[in-house]
């Protein structure tokens, strides 16, 4: 009896789970795009499908062969007998010629994976002649604006062309300023006729003089007496650490704990002192070169160097002033070892 009873219960789960299974079916498997043109954007198509089965159709997951196509799809799932669509989209640039791309759609169906196609011809963008100058500033354009600059230390050089090109029917009289001392701009030439091509030139010949920390400034492009847009520039001037030519043996060596501290709530218009201790494990001593924080609540001094093995207290004083809201200082100790120029500690307090 009981075998019977066991053959019966799996029966039922069987018609059961044949009952409930979901189907999908799409209007077409393959799209033709015909011919794209390489340079006017990405095109798309919507296949259509229906969950012809009987219980709730959910696709989990689209693959595509290359970064070149892309699916976009509703990922709730389809009710029995209703429809959705996935959206193809294929970005022709760069693929000229014939193209197949194939489309996994893997969902909760047997079999669980379905395959789509989109397929086409790219037209070829003829070669024109600022395709080598992607930026454009006014009737300037330029072959990058990227000056490539993080950090920079004392006694370093830096320097970088831009190649640069007139789009425009009129000659142009060009300049570039910026206002940070020390960095030559330079054009050549200085006036360019129609289609004519030039360099943009910037360096720095920085020495043991060039104030350390971060300089952000902005290199201004002007043509015809207008600015007609900047390239922006940060750098982060450290120590000079050329004299360590055979180790750091000899340097001074920062040695901290924690490098954040919470202040918690402060009253609008209180005063807070707080303490950062700075530790110096080398065998010469510790100089904190310039502190830089742009919290305008927030100062901090330390006016001697810190010897061989001790250690010195940076003060740091908060002035609560402004709306109430959470606050996170960052404030930057520029110092003269190696293992460790730049030490960033912040301090998080709110005002209430």
């Amino acid at each position: 009896m009981k075998k019977i009873l066991t053959i019966l219960i799996a029966l039922t789960i069987t018609i059961v789970a044949e009952a409930q299974k979901t189907e999908i079916s799409f209007s077409e498997n393959s799209h033709y795009f015909g011919n794209i043109p390489e340079k006017e954007g990405q095109v798309e198509y919507k296949f259509t499908y229906t969950n012809k089965g009987t219980a709730p159709l959910v696709i989990n997951e689209i693959r595509t062969g290359c970064d070149c196509t892309s699916c976009e799809w509703k990922k709730e799932p389809i009710a029995p007998g209703q429809s959705g669509t996935i959206t193809a989209i294929f970005d022709p640039e760069g693929l000229p010629g014939k193209f197949i791309k194939s489309i996994a759609v893997f969902a909760n169906t047997t079999p669980s994976v379905h395959t789509l196609t989109v397929r086409g011809y790219v037209i070829p963008q003829k070669s024109g002649p600022f395709d080598n100058y992607p930026i454009k500033m006014g009737h300037l354009r330029l072959d990058n604006d990227n000056l490539d600059i993080q950090i920079l230390n004392r006694g370093e050089a830096y320097k970088k062309e831009i190649a640069i090109i007139n789009s425009s029917k009129e000659s142009l009289d060009i300049e570039a300023t910026i206002a940070t001392e020390g960095v030559d701009t330079e054009v050549f030439p200085k006036r360019l006729a129609p289609m004519e091509s030039g360099k943009l030139t910037i360096s720095w010949e920085t020495n043991n003089k060039t104030p350390l920390g971060p300089v952000d400034d902005q290199i201004n492009i002007i043509h015809n007496g207008q600015i007609a847009g900047v390239i922006p520039m940060y750098i982060d001037i450290h120590e000079d650490f050329s004299m360590y030519k055979n180790g750091y043996e000899s340097a001074p060596l920062v040695d901290v704990g924690h490098i954040e501290g919470d202040l918690g709530a402060i009253r609008s218009g209180e005063l807070v002192l707080h303490d950062f201790v700075i530790g110096n494990a080398g065998k010469s001593e510790l100089h904190i070169r310039k502190i830089v924080c742009k919290d305008p609540n927030v100062t901090a001094v330390m006016k001697k160097g810190i010897k061989p093995g001790k250690s010195r207290k940076l003060n740091i004083t908060v002035q609560a002033n402004g709306e109430p809201s959470l606050r996170s200082a960052e404030i930057l100790l520029y110092t003269n070892a190696p293992n460790n120029p730049v030490i960033a500690y912040t301090l998080y307090y709110e005002i209430i």
